[in-house]
């Protein structure tokens, strides 16, 4: 879909404003206590509509402001919670200042953004560490009249392949993405069905006859399926598709630095207790070792080490070994480790290397292979240390 259709797709909603508001599902609490955690949060709901999605982050106790471009969508959300701040402005342009937010989320809204321009404001407006959650809701279609229905309206927004950028970029751009299902319902009667369908854009944006047409095509199904004729109200069982994208790296500057720099917060994590030389390793100073650290205001949050090494019993050109990986305890989990991982592969790439290999503490693991290091080997023991595992990534 070009720009162009897009941002006119868009606009039709504020025609529908109102059988948005009565035709569209709520989102189920389960989903939003995934993304966002028990903690109260400083929430953004981009595309908040008519509040659907904002009402849920309200009601769990997070603090929760709106954003949403369209002005009769914003009514119908200040008369649903007008004790929420209610902003006009879209997701490419998020008037916040940087590290405003603890999470983003969009409710069957992000594919009406652009997704690169969207992502880089999420990051920038979201605090270290903080959450993107993106939700699309699709129709459970074991129920047979709910899969005639379907076919009627069309498939939802949220089955397209374009509706979120793919797994494999947002991986790129976060530490960690995660996606799961979450069933619910909703009661509907013959005019919420009727509504549900006239705030579809594909509806919007049809003249009346065409309108009209595809309503009846709802009557009709509504007199004739057994499961609803003679019905007051139904269940219309939804699928909520949530994804939660974890530590945005663009939150993180990583910088190249010399080896005096890291060793002291490498000591204190690594190698606590003991003498400052304990954390000096071969080859630091030489001229092709590589250390790199995360940093703000001048202060070391994270840092890395590496430098050309062979793989043992394996040895080839282009091996890389990393160490010294060590974060500040209190930041621990906010994406400092694969930012990282990510700026390391580059340099090392960029000098020809074709391995990084390194002995990963046991509970790191799971860093390292969100980054595609495969284990080699099983368990080992490092004097003094603890349980490693040798873990590799291949570049080319």
């Amino acid at each position: 879909m070009s720009a162009a259709d897009r941002s006119h797709l868009a606009r039709s909603f504020d025609t529908v404003a109102g059988e948005y508001d009565r035709g569209r599902p709520v989102w189920p609490r389960a989903a939003i206590d995934w993304l966002l955690g028990p903690e109260p949060l400083d929430v953004l709901d981009v595309g908040a509509g008519t509040g659907k999605l904002t009402a849920v982050i309200a009601a769990a106790g997070h603090r929760v402001t709106a954003v949403e471009p369209m002005p009769r969508m914003r009514e119908q959300l200040a008369a649903r919670l007008p004790d929420v701040p209610r902003i006009a402005a879209c997701a490419e342009q998020l008037p916040f200042a940087q590290d405003t937010f603890d999470a983003v989320l969009a409710g069957a809204a992000f594919h009406w953004f652009d997704a690169e321009r969207a992502l880089a404001e999420f990051a920038r407006v979201l605090r270290p560490g903080g959450v993107v959650g993106m939700l699309g809701n699709v129709f459970d279609v074991g129920v047979p009249w709910v899969a005639r229905l379907r076919e009627i309206l069309g498939p939802p927004a949220a089955e397209r392949r374009d509706y979120w950028p793919e797994l494999a970029t947002l991986d790129g751009d976060f530490a960690r993405v995660e996606e799961r299902g979450f069933p619910h319902d909703q009661t509907i009667d013959l005019r919420t069905l009727r509504d549900l369908a006239s705030s579809r854009s594909g509806f919007a944006v049809m003249d009346q006859a065409q309108r009209e047409r595809q309503l009846a095509r709802v009557d009709e199904l509504w007199a004739s399926e057994p499961a609803l004729a003679g019905a007051t109200s139904v269940r219309l069982p939804w699928i909520a598709r949530a994804r939660r994208c974890s530590a945005p790296l663009a939150a993180w500057r990583v910088a190249v630095v010399d080896a005096e720099r890291v060793r002291p917060l490498r000591a204190s994590v690594l190698r606590p207790g003991l003498p400052l030389s304990e954390s000096t390793y071969d080859g630091d100073d030489a001229q092709d070792a590589v250390h790199l650290a995360v940093e703000r205001d001048a202060e070391l949050l994270a840092v890395a080490s590496a430098r050309p090494e062979g793989l043992p019993d394996d040895p080839r050109d282009g091996d890389w070994r990393l160490r010294g990986m060590a974060a500040q305890e209190r930041l621990r989990g906010r994406g400092m480790g694969a930012a990282l991982l990510a700026a390391l592969e580059r340099i090392v790439r960029e000098r020809g290397g074709a391995r990084i290999w390194c002995n990963a503490r046991v509970g790191a693991l799971t860093l390292y292979e969100r980054a595609g290091y495969e284990p080699l080997g099983g368990r080992f023991v490092i004097p003094g240390i603890g349980d490693h595992v040798r873990m590799i990534r291949e570049l080319r």
